[in-house]
């Protein structure tokens, strides 16, 4: 929603309503906010002060980054900002304010990093890559790293020395 503040200081006893979908965006290379994305609007300016009230429901596609699956979570963000006339001039360019932008940089700051299809997910293993929570494996479950051998053959032969 475009909400033009202009208007709204000259009509100081009006307020702008709308519901709208907004159509999903990818949020990072591993997270998408779904299509359609419900967004609640409302502004008004009063004793001086511009409100904004937005109301956004949504639903984020995750990859898990220990077992890679894809997951959903439906979420809500509500936001509640007011503004001074100087805060407006500085902050939205021609006095116009995109209220599905806010929501969009809402969204984005809202999402996690880490990302786990469920709290105790076990992940991948990483000798055969097979999906722990799904079964069990016969790797071990230790394998060591070829570089850091050549360390534990000079820490034996130092402890020989001694």
């Amino acid at each position: 929603m475009i909400i033009d503040v202009s208007w709204l200081i000259k009509n100081e006893t009006e307020q702008i309503i709308k519901t709208e979908e907004v159509d999903g965006f990818k949020v990072y290379d591993d997270v998408k906010a779904l299509t359609p994305i419900k967004l609640f609007s409302q502004a008004s300016f009063k004793h001086g002060l511009l409100n904004i009230d937005l109301d956004i429901a949504y639903t984020l596609e995750f990859i898990c980054c220990r077992c890679l699956k894809v997951f959903t979570k439906e979420q809500k963000l509500k936001f509640k900002e007011e503004y001074t006339i100087g805060q407006i001039q500085q902050t939205f360019e021609d006095n116009i304010i995109n209220s599905e932008e806010i929501a969009k940089e809402l969204i984005i700051l809202n999402a996690s990093i880490k990302n786990l299809c469920k709290e105790d997910c076990l992940g991948l293993c990483a000798v055969c890559g097979k999906d722990k929570n799904e079964n069990k494996c016969d790797c071990e479950d230790y394998e060591s790293n070829p570089y850091f051998d050549k360390l534990k053959i000079l820490l034996c032969e130092k402890d020989k020395e001694v």
